[in-house]
C-alpha cells in the first residue's frame, strides 16, 4: 500500500473488519490514494452476523465504516 500510495495510484481496501482497531484504520486513512473502504457483514443484525460467520465483527465492521465516513473516505458495505 506504502507503494500504491507513492506512486499515486489510487486503490480500494478489502476487509472483514475483525482485526481493525485505532491505529490500523488510522493507517488506512493516512493514505492519500486510498478511494474506498469495502467490508461486508453476513445479515442485518449482530446475532445473524454472529451466527453465520463464528465471529463478532459485527461492532468493528460499523466502527470502521464510520471511522472512514468521519474522513470523507467512501465506504462499501455488502450484506449478505
Amino acid at each position: 500500500l506504502d507503494y500504491l500510495d507513492s506512486l499515486g495510484i489510487p486503490f480500494s481496501f478489502a476487509s472483514n473488519s475483525l482485526a481493525m482497531n485505532e491505529k490500523k484504520l488510522g493507517r488506512l486513512a493516512s493514505y492519500t490514494n486510498m478511494d474506498l473502504y469495502f467490508t461486508s457483514l453476513l445479515g442485518s443484525r449482530m446475532e445473524e452476523h454472529k451466527a453465520l460467520s463464528g465471529h463478532n465483527s459485527f461492532d468493528s465492521a460499523l466502527r470502521a465504516v464510520r471511522y472512514f465516513d468521519d474522513k470523507g473516505i467512501k465506504t462499501y458495505v455488502q450484506v449478505t
